[in-house]
This record gives structure tokens, C-alpha cells and sequence, in this order.
């Protein structure tokens, strides 16, 4: 093939304005039915993003991009003129009957005339035409400009790393290949849950998953390097007229507004707003598992099933049945603090009296059943009147020096731990109500529980804009320095060694995903100094893994 064969009619497309306009070159040098596409802001950037994580993991630098795509073009071509700061596409396109995609790169290039003249003297697989200061390298037979610019390239994002993937025309290339896999993993999925408590609960999975792939219209990867900050997003459009990408009425936003009830700074926060239909059917399961234990336990001990036990069962089915009512809408935190853990937890319902009712049995039952366990002491219940909900308070500690059985250092060991979790004070239960919540809350002090009842609100955390419009979805917060520590912590006291005091240290992670309209999304944003730290971390767990074999 001649490279500079089409050079002159593509230079008749070239506009009258030289400026370097990425977004025509790709519009005029992109096939038209390309099913795959790649935009790269530039190979610098890609450099400092590859780098960056290899900084971060502590592992030896790679090759750097320039070296990447002469190893991509396997061809002795003048890269040393692809300019390092402009942006690259790469398109892939599948034709009919053949398995192996074909590629066009569409590179900035200093010179177009010098790589031109370079291209001229080099025998290569790939035809090439030239768009003002891009050059299109392509391994399509007979390739040319195309007449219309490729739809894939319609508002794809000018960040970091972008792709995008037509999925209709990748199912319909290889068609019979994603048959066969979603056989497999029905077999697959369905072997795996043959005989497991949870089989009926997870028995519709594999249709939902084949309905989701028959829906896919197309797949968009984003990737943001920001200053110090990362983000990653995938972005799925699904058939509008599909049961899974109609659009809904427009009448529910996600709660995002459920996270302002929760402490800023615990190490974990959680809001999901979605249909709470599983919670049912998971509920029952988990209470028939819990039945299933505690006859175990009589049967092992050659005992008729306690009335205790009952009891504690017949408080829990009370949970349950009210666990059935809770609504789209929930939130948690928790954290381990030098006090112990605390936590926070939001839960709409229809009815939030009545749950509180359910708990309020609950406690009850447990102060009945431990009366007589001396190690064991709940505290009488009191209300008190916060942030405009009453609050039902009641408190519980276990002196473990109680406790008869196990040696010295088995029993010190278990204080030390003890202490640790529920701190030197015991734990303190609040639960309550306001118009449609219920609320729970452990160890709480009197701020937090104002925030929980929706007083002296917190502000909100910047990436639950990336929910913004989304009809249902979740919102976790993760900060991976705190649960490190509270591990370290946990495993110091079971180990029977000194518990420092928490360090504050901090290292947060947000992940979401949600819908919004026929698309359905997910991401994680964080901080290239996190990024370090989760290796750190990871690099410290294993070390002790090690240690320890």
C-alpha cells in the first residue's frame, strides 16, 4: 500500500483554519463504522498517569507511550514527529467475517510533510492520509477518509483516557462467541449455587444478566488525572425502549441528601437509594439460618431447643417483619475510635414507629435473657429529646473478669478486646423515629444524634454530584487508612498487646454507581496520595501474611 496514496484527496477535506482542532482530525480521519474507539489526551499525559501509579505501587517504570506505540505500529516509522502534547484516537473497526479487528491511529504529527516524506521510503502494513497536522495510520484494505464523521466520537470526553465501545456492532460481530459465554456462565453460576442457602434468592441473575447484554447499546471509560485527584468512570447506555433502560417517571431523585446525616469523617459511609425488594427474601433467609444454629446447638448438647433462644428468635422474626417494610432509602457509618466503635444508621419506612416498636422488643428480650449472666448488664432504657426526635437510650457492657471459664491469658486477651470495642464505658443504643426514618445509632454522642435526626446536617461530600439527576443508586465512602488501623487494632488486642490510640491518619476512596435515564453508571474517585497509601497498605498486609506463615 502506498502511504501517501490518498494524501491529496485528503488534503481536499483539510479546513481553511490551520489551528490544531483535535475533534476534526478524529472527524475526519476516524472510520465511520468504527465499533471501537481510544482518545488519549497525549502521550505525556499518559506518561505522567502511568508513572503516577507505578509511584504508587512501587513498581519499576515501564515503557514510556512513545515506546508503547512503536511496539502497537511494529513498524520502522518517524514517531520521534508525533507531537508528545496533542491527542491521539485510535479506532477499531470489526468486518464482516473476520475475527481480528482492524486499526487506525490518527496521530499529531510536528511535520506532516517530513513524516510524509519518511512514510514514502518505508515499506509498511499501514496506508496512511494526512488532515492538516494529523496523520491517519490504518491497516483497513483500501482505507480513506471517511465521508461521515464516526457517531462514537459525539461528546467523547477530551480527558485523560477515554473509550467507548459500540456494543451492538461487537454483539453483532461476535455473536455466536457471546452466546456460548453467557451459556457458561448460567451452567457456570448455577452449578455454583446448587445446595446453597442463597440459590433461590440468586436463581434470576443469570436472566438478568442476559437481558442487561441484549439491552447494551454501548460502553463509555473515562478516566480523569485532575492535579493530584484520580477518577475513573464507566458509563453503560442501554436500549431506551428496553425494560432496564426506560426511562422512569421522573418522580424519585437520589437521596444524596441522606449523607449529610451521617458523621463526615467515620471511616465508612454508605447511602443506597433502589427498590428494597431482596431485602425480604434475604431477611427470611437469614432468620431461617439463624433457626438453623441455634437447633444445631441444642441437638450438639443433647438439649431441647431453649426457650431462650425462642425467645431471642421470636424478637428477631419481630425485626424481620419489620425489616420487610423498609424503603428505598438507607444510610450507615461506622468507626472504631478510642472509645469504641461507633455508628449511624437511617433507614426509610412506611411505618418507623412500628420498627422502632420491633426494636424496642428486641432490647427487651436481650435485658430478659441476660439477668441472670453476671459478665452481661444492659442498663434500663430512657428517652431524650434531640433534633426534634425522642430517642430511646439504653446501655450495655460486659465485664469479661466475670467470666469462669479459660485461662488468665485467654480471659486478658478478650478484656483487652473488650475494652477495645465497646470501650471502658460499655456501649450506648439510641434508636427513634422521625416522619419517615427510622434510626439507630451506637455510641453516638449528643452531635451526632442531632445529625442523624436531620438537624445540623453536614455537608455533603463533592462526588455525590456525580449522582446528580440519577433516579436510584448508592454512595460509599471508604477511607482506607482508618479500617487499616482498626484492623491492626482489633489484631494487637486479640493479640494480647498494647492498643495504640487512633492516629487520625486519612486515605479515603468514594465508589458510586446509579441510573440515570437508559444509562447506567459506576466510579471511584480518589487522591494520587491515597492511591500511595492503598499500596502502602497492601504491601504492609502481605508483609504480615508473610510473617506470620
Amino acid at each position: 500500500m502506498l502511504p501517501l496514496a490518498l494524501l491529496t484527496a485528503s488534503l481536499a477535506l483539510a479546513p481553511q483554519d490551520p489551528a490544531r482542532d483535535a475533534d476534526a482530525a478524529f472527524a475526519a480521519l476516524v472510520p465511520t463504522d468504527a465499533c471501537i474507539l481510544v482518545r488519549i489526551a497525549s502521550l505525556d499525559a499518559t506518561d505522567a498517569a502511568m508513572a503516577a501509579i507505578a509511584g504508587a505501587s512501587g513498581a519499576p517504570a515501564g515503557e514510556d507511550a512513545r515506546t508503547w506505540l512503536a511496539t502497537a505500529l511494529q513498524a520502522e516509522l518517524p514517531l520521534e514527529l508525533v507531537d508528545p502534547q496533542r491527542p491521539i484516537a485510535i479506532g477499531a473497526t470489526l468486518p464482516a467475517g473476520a475475527f481480528e479487528p482492524t486499526r487506525t491511529y490518527v496521530l499529531p504529527v510536528s511535520d506532516a510533510d517530513a513524516f510524509a516524506a519518511a512514510l514514502d521510503d518505508t515499506p509498511t502494513q499501514w496506508t496512511a492520509a494526512i488532515w492538516e497536522d494529523y496523520v491517519a495510520l490504518s491497516d483497513i484494505d483500501d482505507y480513506a477518509p471517511p465521508v461521515t464523521a464516526s457517531p462514537l466520537l459525539a461528546g467523547l470526553t477530551s480527558d485523560c483516557f477515554a473509550l467507548r465501545v459500540d456494543m451492538q456492532g461487537v454483539m453483532s460481530a461476535y455473536a455466536p462467541m457471546i452466546e456460548l459465554g453467557m451459556q457458561e456462565f448460567r451452567s457456570s453460576f448455577e452449578s455454583e449455587l446448587a445446595g446453597e442457602p442463597a440459590a433461590e434468592l440468586l436463581r434470576e441473575v443469570p436472566d438478568f444478566v442476559e437481558e442487561f447484554v441484549d439491552a447494551l447499546q454501548r460502553i463509555d471509560v473515562e478516566l480523569v488525572l485532575d492535579g493530584t485527584a484520580l477518577r475513573f468512570e464507566i458509563d453503560c447506555t442501554l436500549d431506551p425502549d428496553s425494560a432496564l433502560g426506560k426511562a422512569d417517571d421522573g418522580e424519585h431523585v437520589f437521596a444524596a441528601e441522606l449523607a449529610g446525616r451521617m458523621p463526615p469523617d467515620a471511616a465508612v459511609q454508605f447511602v443506597a437509594d433502589y427498590d428494597a425488594n431482596w431485602l425480604e427474601p434475604l431477611t427470611e433467609l437469614a432468620l431461617a439460618e439463624i433457626e438453623k444454629s441455634l437447633r444445631a446447638d441444642a441437638l450438639a448438647d443433647l438439649e431441647p431447643a431453649t426457650s431462650e433462644g425462642e425467645a431471642m428468635l421470636d424478637a428477631l422474626r419481630a425485626v424481620g417483619d419489620q425489616l420487610a417494610q423498609v424503603g428505598r432509602r438507607s444510610a450507615f457509618a461506622f468507626d472504631l475510635g478510642d472509645e469504641g466503635f461507633t455508628a449511624t444508621v437511617c433507614l426509610s419506612t412506611s411505618d418507623p414507629a412500628a420498627m422502632a416498636g420491633a426494636h424496642s422488643k428486641l432490647v427487651a428480650t436481650a435485658l430478659r435473657l441476660t439477668e441472670e449472666e453476671p459478665e452481661i448488664a444492659i442498663g434500663p432504657s430512657s428517652e431524650r429529646g434531640i433534633g426534634g426526635v425522642t430517642f430511646t437510650e439504653t446501655s450495655i457492657s460486659v465485664e469479661l473478669a466475670l467470666v469462669e471459664s479459660g485461662d488468665s491469658a485467654e480471659v486478658a486477651s478478650e478484656k483487652r478486646t473488650d475494652e477495645l470495642l465497646v470501650g471502658t464505658d460499655g456501649l450506648r443504643f439510641a434508636y427513634g423515629s422521625d416522619a419517615g426514618h427510622f434510626l439507630l445509632a451506637l455510641d453516638a454522642d449528643d452531635a451526632a444524634l442531632a445529625r442523624l435526626a436531620g438537624a445540623g446536617v453536614a455537608a455533603l461530600d463533592p462526588t455525590l454530584d456525580e449522582l446528580a439527576g440519577a433516579s436510584s443508586g448508592f454512595w460509599l465512602r471508604s477511607d482506607l487508612a482508618r479500617i487499616a488501623e482498626i484492623n491492626a487494632r482489633i489484631a494487637a488486642a486479640e493479640a494480647g498487646n498494647e492498643v495504640g490510640a487512633s492516629t487520625g491518619a486519612s486515605a479515603a476512596v468514594a465508589v458510586w454507581g446509579g441510573v440515570r435515564g437508559s444509562h447506567w453508571f459506576c466510579g471511584i474517585s480518589t487522591e494520587r496520595t491515597t492511591l500511595d497509601r492503598a499500596f502502602e497498605l497492601l504491601e504492609s498486609e502481605n508483609g504480615a501474611s508473610t510473617a506470620g506463615k
